[in-house]
């Protein structure tokens, strides 16, 4: 059996695909995680490399980056074949007993899905706009794809067999807690009266999984200021980094949809990787230290959660975990890969299991850290570190 990642430049998202081969039969599974913008090359990947087949697919949280090229690549694709879908959106309820909305309240809630950037809506097709702005309209709108959608809830604890059965693995969810799915809740509720300046009903309500998307990701538009202290080139030294992995995250800035960000762990014959969504630190810590035991977890590729910010990463969990396959997808400007976070993965000593340490990445524009250590006169710092920065956005192994 072999198993391949491979991540795609996806404007500042991420766009990640695990293939699972059985050699001797030729039989795969294809499995995509999240697409922010659905470019070219990623076009064709689906169309020629996976035979517009994706298995299972997965949308691990709201945000734009990590939905609008999913949206763009149903409506190019309308004979997409998928097997399976995992997207939490508020979808679990009856829609035959739920509350109606006063009407002067879902005029209002209906002319919000202006604001969402619209993808073009290919002519053969009778989608409205709205059905073309929500993922979970467009997947209501085709029959195939809403019975793949998995109406489940996913939290924290659960677990999903990769397929029919075990033979492609195993997904762990580590991410959301239950907590953070709560607080979800909460800020969707401030969204809500903002909106149309009353709460909305208690319980399921009509349209519900559609204006939670809507307004969940209209919030994830408004820009963010974030300060940032410019560093030069000629600071950069072992003594710099030392200084940089000490720095622990500050998780009150992260915001509740990326808290409540889908983050996994695929297993199968001992073998496993590490999706980290846009997950924070402290629950990838505290549910990957509830599922195994020891320290010093050996992964054969970990996906770095929000892009490799700072804030996504705690001493406490690059100690816990380690690989030599680092993946550090997306990211822009003044949003990471950030210094802090290339420190701990670079200056992580070399343990059993491990020869050193590789990070991919697949995006520089605006990157101003990576644009500094991929510099020739980083390679030997780099190599004392057993650690180097690569653009093969690509890894296989057999398990």
């Amino acid at each position: 059996m072999k198993a391949t990642i491979r991540t795609f430049q996806s404007g500042c998202g991420d766009c990640i695909f695990l293939m699972l081969e059985e050699e001797k039969s030729g039989e795969s599974f294809h499995i995509m995680i999240d697409c922010g913008v659905f470019t070219p090359e990623i076009k064709a990947f689906v169309d020629h490399d996976l035979g517009l087949r994706i298995d299972m697919l997965i949308v691990t949280h709201y945000d734009d980056d990590h939905i609008a090229g999913i949206i763009k690549m149903l409506l190019e694709f309308g004979n997409l074949e998928i097997g399976k879908i995992i997207f939490n959106c508020f979808q679990n309820y009856d829609e035959n007993t739920t509350a109606k909305i006063p009407t002067e309240d879902k005029e209002l809630l209906d002319q919000y899905v202006a604001n969402i950037h619209l993808a073009p809506i290919p002519n053969n097709t009778k989608i409205s706009a709205p059905q073309a702005a929500l993922l979970s309209l467009l997947l209501k709108s085709n029959d195939k794809w809403f019975k793949a959608w998995n109406r489940k809830i996913l939290i924290e604890g659960d677990t999903m067999n990769v397929g029919s059965d075990t033979k492609w693995g195993q997904f762990f969810v580590l991410s959301p807690s239950s907590e953070a799915w709560d607080n979800l809740k909460d800020y969707f509720v401030k969204e809500y009266v903002k909106c149309v300046h009353s709460r909305p009903p208690q319980g399921a309500f009509e349209n519900q999984d559609a204006y939670w998307e809507m307004l969940l990701r209209i919030a994830a538009l408004k820009p963010q200021i974030r300060e940032r202290i410019p560093i030069s080139s000629c600071m950069i030294s072992k003594q710099f980094l030392q200084k940089k992995a000490a720095v622990d995250p500050h998780e009150t800035d992260i915001t509740a949809p990326n808290k409540a960000s889908l983050a996994l762990i695929w297993e199968c014959n001992g073998k496993k990787i590490l999706l980290g969504g846009d997950a924070t630190a402290s629950q990838l810590y505290e549910a990957i230290k509830k599922h195994y035991e020891g320290s010093n977890i050996l992964f054969e590729a970990i996906k770095m959660p929000h892009h490799g910010s700072k804030n996504n990463l705690s001493n406490a969990l690059s100690q816990l975990v380690d690989s030599e396959h680092y993946f550090l997808t997306g990211g822009k400007k003044n949003e990471g890969p950030n210094y802090e976070t290339f420190a701990k993965i670079i200056l992580h000593p070399i343990e059993d299991g491990i020869q050193s340490h590789t990070v991919h990445y697949n995006r520089i524009q605006n990157l101003t850290e990576l644009q500094c250590l991929i510099k020739d006169e980083y390679k030997e710092l780099l190599e004392s570190c057993k650690a180097k920065l690569t653009n093969e956005n690509e890894y296989t192994f057999e398990y």
